[in-house]
Parts: C-alpha cells; structure tokens; sequence
C-alpha cells in the first residue's frame, strides 16, 4: 500500500524534531546551535503534515474546489429577501404534485457594474422526467415562458438549468421569481441546496395532501438545531403548513431536505383516528 505523501512529510517533520531534542538533551555548545533551527522547523513541517492529512482524509470525496469557487464567487453577489414556498398536493395515479415559488433580491456588492451569469437548476420530478421550470420573473418586471423560456433551459444529467447573464449596477439590487413544478412518488424526498450566499432565507412547505404527519425535515446547515428550534407548524382542516426560517446566512450548498412517506402516515391516522406529529431532527 503506498504511504499518504503528506503523513511522508509529517514523520520527516518528527524526525528533525527529534533531532534537536536530542541537541538540546546532549547539552553541548556547539550542538545547542541546531536546538532553536530543529525544533522549530520540525515542529512546522510535522504540523504542515498532519493538518492537509486530517484535511485530505476528512473531506474524501466532496468537491472541495468548487465549494472553495461558490464561496469566491457568492462573496461578489448576496440573495436578500430570499423566498420559498412548495406546495405538496396529491394527483392523478397517487403522484405528489410539488409547485414551487423561489424569489430573491440579488445585490451586488461590488464597487463596479457586473455581470451575473445564472446556472439555476431544479430536479423537480426528475425521477419521471416530469418536473421544470413554469416561468421566470426578470428584474425588469418581463415573464419568461414558453419559448422564452425554454431558450434559456438546458438538461444536463437530470437536472434543468437555467441559464441567462444580467448586468447589475454597482452596490444595487435585481429580483428574480422562479416558478417551478414536478411529481414524485408517495414516498420520496426532495433536496434543496442555496446556491449563492443568502441571508435569512424563509421556507414555507405547504401540505394539501390531506395526510398530515407524513413530512420528516432534515436541514443541511452548521446552525441546524438553532434553525430547527424555530420551525413552526400550522395546521388548519386538512392542510399543513410548515414554515423554517434560516434566520441567518445561508453558505452555497447549504440547504434543506423533505422526506416524506405518505403511506405510513396515512396507516398511521387510520390507526390512531388522526395526524400524527411531524418528525424533526
């Protein structure tokens, strides 16, 4: 098995560290001029070496560039105002609607006029290939739809896109309102991931499947039990509505999940005569 390079680079750090305590123990004159040199460099090197291995190690497989890329590029362009509602709903063959409304106000921060290239994407009922974007609001107030819109669409493995550059003034403002749609199955799961800095993002999922208790909500944030103290739930009739409010920065790739099994949930109010609560963590 071949040795980690950078663990390699961390025994050469113990080794010249060892060495100058072995000067420093000789107590010699001459030899006392390596101690402070030795020590010092060793205990460098070692540190270097064990820091990028604990790094390597623990962040195997995750895609640390275009993290380190999203934060870079998010820093020129914050989302203020940031919205979101979905709407779960039953259909035709037992499939779950989901309609979504994502709106934000992007600013940019920058000290000059710059261009904003959007790579949106939504994989809303991608499982059955039936899910994508409605229409899309542009800061000048103009709706895309139809082919408009689908100009400005691109499937790329599984995923829609879209895609379109704005120009926005320095340290001003532009709103986008994105309406989407997709079906999923009885029991599935959608995930939802920022994909430029935001602040104090507001989540609104709406159940009008008429069985309550079904939705089980993850959150993919460093404040998760913060956030999740804060959820609130309405219920009224047959509807729920779940309402998570991030109340703080949301960094790219930081996000949300449903998970939802509407079958146990609905075996569950068959055997107990009523909802059961929505599970959390």
């Amino acid at each position: 098995m071949k040795f980690n390079l950078n663990l390699q680079i961390a025994l050469y750090g113990l080794v010249i560290l060892l060495a100058g305590l072995i000067f420093l123990a000789l107590d010699s004159p001459k030899l006392g001029l390596f101690v402070v040199p030795f020590t010092g460099v060793g205990a460098s090197i070692l540190a270097t070496g064990l820091t990028s291995w604990l790094v390597t190690r623990h962040f195997a497989g995750v895609d640390v560039n275009s993290i380190v890329q999203a934060l870079t590029d998010s820093s020129a362009f914050v989302r203020v105002d940031h919205t979101l509602e979905l709407v779960f709903s039953l259909a035709a063959d037992n499939i779950v609607r989901v309609s979504g409304e994502h709106a934000f106000t992007l600013l940019n921060q920058r000290g000059r006029r710059s261009r904003k290239t959007f790579a949106i994407y939504t994989d809303l009922g991608s499982w059955n290939k039936c899910g994508g974007f409605e229409s899309v609001v542009e800061p000048t107030g103009h709706v895309l739809h139809h082919e408009g819109l689908a100009a400005c669409l691109a499937e790329i493995h599984g995923k829609t896109y879209f895609s379109k550059s704005y120009d926005i003034n320095s340290k001003s403002t532009a709103t986008f309102r994105f309406s989407t749609f997709g079906n999923y199955r009885r029991i599935d799961r959608l995930i939802w991931t920022v994909q430029d800095l935001s602040t104090d993002f507001c989540v609104r999922l709406i159940n009008n499947t008429g069985i309550k208790g079904a939705f089980f909500i993850k959150v993919n944030h460093h404040r998760e039990e913060d956030i999740l103290d804060r959820l609130t739930t309405i219920s009224k009739n047959d509807q729920e509505v779940i309402i998570l409010d991030f109340n703080c920065d949301v960094l790219p790739y930081q996000g949300f999940e449903v998970m939802w099994n509407l079958d146990e949930a609905q075996s569950n109010c068959d055997e107990r005569g009523g909802g059961t609560d929505i599970v959390q963590r």
